[in-house]
């Protein structure tokens, strides 16, 4: 019998033939996934995107059994042979073999194997890996159950998960400013990743053609449960729409692998959105009372995570800055009363047990401060007072009371290496000398182009109001402390979870990097506007995978360092945070600060073209 279009559609409307699409669509992600991390063999070796010694405690447990199981799966031949696995259940997933227990093995391997391998491949991989495994998984319990009550109860388990997706995607897209406002596409099409020169060209003269994709891609992901509502034919033009959307996203942006990887999520929702007498639909009646029940819990949690998370921790005290704003500090005396004073400055969204790892490397002797800016955990900023606006004067209160008269050294990463350069000329305490991780700059872009630079720079907030509105909302459990509560201690990571579960810290780092990124940009346009720079010992460190990820940091480190007399630049092999929290990089980076205090001229290089910088394992 001759398969049409229209026969095919039928197929798909049942059980099994929506089961059987679902599968074979999945086993296309997994198996074109894994041959595209086959042959980009280098990004996994020293030095490369997803180097192991670099990435492998980046956001994912730290139980040492798990991390043991990671270790060994990431040796090259395991990672060969678990992709060969993948290949290899791909092909036959996608052959007509009829046994359903043969075929939910292989898919149960498939799926096993692409969770064993997605962390080593953090870096190169995206939603269709996910989306890949998920319904691979999926569709092998359906096979093995060898129930057409189970399989229904998937089916309808994955579309619940596909209408969700496609909800919260449309919905996170209208909080964020590039879609409300039309210029979202453009800015993806000028990038070098996704973007596409000559669309970007057309949308510039044409940008009512952006404004009108935009437009159709909100309609199509933020109404999509519209489609149990459709009658068959506009139900299938509209999933057509989504199909489309999908084919356009892979032809622009180069994500082929997303087209069949959100295809293979429709034909459970063709399925479930089809009247069938014979279907089990017992699991959205259950799915919307446990939702139900679920959102009264997770409101008075959240309550109670919110009031833990303006405590004090550990040995924190409250310290009053002239202005009116309570700082969380943490004060360690040095045993030397005329030791140093060092002055720790967090990066943005970042509380101060993220230096924990780094003031436990440190040999020399000296007196720490470490403190949570206003906004961020019990730290509460002064009334009326607007984001970063009395930086400078609460470092300078901070600075004063707790220096007694000693040598001042700030040290600050990222966001905050930018904030203590830009406070420093203005404190009145002298300061020694300055140490940056990896700072902010005003250059992220290897063009010459401030809007590009803007653009790239308000894209790290994006996701911040949503956090803010899903934790208002009783979110505070979805959120893993494991993702965003970066120190390596686990004490540290359980301590600070609550912080990160309460939206005051995003709203507080939302602020505060708008207005960084205004000021920043204000001194790329005009030059009158730029920091001083402060004429002490200055050492900048750039992280390795900044350098790969972003070549221009290396460059404009570099330039900071070499501003002032006693300038020094060096890259470590370390990611950006994990300079900070990775027990390999760490050591090193706490050895070269103690280098540079001790003898802040005795290790600057010589200044000559290209001097001043070098390369630490």
């Amino acid at each position: 019998m001759r398969l049409t279009p229209a026969r095919l559609i039928e197929r798909i409307e049942t059980r099994h033939g929506s089961l059987a699409a679902t599968e074979r669509l999945a086993a296309i992600v997994n198996g074109w996934a894994s041959l595209e991390h086959l042959a980009n063999r280098d990004n996994r070796m020293p030095g490369g995107f997803n180097d192991w010694e670099v990435v492998q405690d980046s956001g994912f447990s730290r139980r040492p059994a798990i991390k043991q199981l990671r270790s060994f799966v990431a040796r090259p031949a395991i990672v060969t042979a678990l992709h060969g696995v993948r290949v290899a259940a791909s092909v036959v997933l996608i052959l007509p073999v009829r046994n359903p227990v043969l075929r939910g093995v292989v898919g149960a391997s498939s799926a096993t194997a692409g969770v064993l391998l997605a962390p080593l491949h953090q870096n190169g991989g995206d939603g269709s890996d996910q989306v890949g495994t998920f319904t691979q998984a999926l569709t092998a319990a359906a096979r093995l159950s060898r129930s057409d009550r189970v399989t229904d109860v998937i089916l309808w388990a994955t579309s619940a998960q596909t209408t969700l997706a496609y909800l919260a995607s449309g919905w996170v897209k209208l909080l964020g400013k590039p879609w409300r406002e039309g210029t979202a596409i453009k800015g993806v099409m000028r990038t070098r990743t996704y973007g596409a020169e000559p669309l970007f060209r057309i949308l510039q003269k044409h940008p009512e053609l952006g404004r009108l994709a935009e437009v159709g891609t909100l309609v199509i992901e933020c109404a999509y449960p519209i489609v149990y509502a459709l009658n068959g034919k506009a139900r299938l033009v509209y999933l057509g729409g989504v199909a489309a959307l999908h084919t356009g996203i892979a032809v622009v942006m180069g994500l082929g692998r997303f087209l069949p990887a959100f295809l293979s999520l429709q034909p459970p929702v063709l399925y479930t959105a089809t009247k069938n007498p014979g279907r089990d639909n017992t699991f959205p009646r259950v799915l919307a009372g446990a939702t139900a029940i679920a959102a009264a819990g997770m409101g008075a949690t959240q309550a109670v995570i919110s009031r833990r998370a303006r405590r004090l921790r550990g040995r924190q005290q409250t310290f009053t800055t002239s202005r009116g704003a309570q700082l969380a500090v943490e004060y360690r005396p040095s045993r030397n009363r005329q030791s140093p004073l060092l002055v720790f400055e967090n990066s943005l969204v970042a509380v101060q047990e993220y230096w924990q790892p780094i003031l436990s490397k440190l040999e020399i002797d000296a007196a720490t401060l470490t403190y949570d800016r206003p906004g961020y955990g019990a730290s509460i900023p002064a009334p009326g007072s607007r984001s970063l606006e009395s930086h400078a004067a609460d470092l300078d209160d901070l600075i004063r009371n707790f220096s007694q008269d000693r040598e001042v050294w700030l040290i600050g990463h990222s966001l905050g290496g930018y904030l203590i350069r830009k406070a420093a000329p203005q404190l009145t305490t002298k300061i020694a000398g300055l140490i940056l991780l990896d700072p902010t700059t005003a250059t992220m872009t290897s063009t010459e182009d401030a809007e590009a630079d803007r653009e790239a720079m308000s894209s790290l907030t994006e996701g911040f109001p949503l956090m803010e509105l899903s934790l208002r909302g009783g979110g505070a459990l979805l959120l893993n402390p494991q993702v965003w509560s970066i120190p390596a201690d686990p004490a540290a990571s359980h301590r600070v979870s609550s912080v990160y579960r309460d939206h005051r810290i995003w709203r507080a780092g939302r602020e505060e990097w708008d207005a960084a990124v205004r000021e920043i940009i204000n001194e790329r346009v005009d030059q009158a506007t730029t920091v001083a720079p402060l004429e002490v010992p200055t050492l900048v460190i750039t992280a390795s995978t900044s350098v790969s990820l972003h070549p221009v940091s290396a460059d404009t480190h570099r330039a900071l360092a070499a501003q002032v007399p006693e300038g020094r630049h060096l890259v470590v092999r370390a990611t950006h945070d994990g300079m900070l929290t990775d027990p390999r990089s760490v050591p090193a980076v706490a050895a070269e600060i103690d280098r540079f205090i001790a003898t802040p001229s005795a290790t600057h290089a010589d200044r000559l073209p290209g001097a001043g910088s070098r390369e630490v394992a």
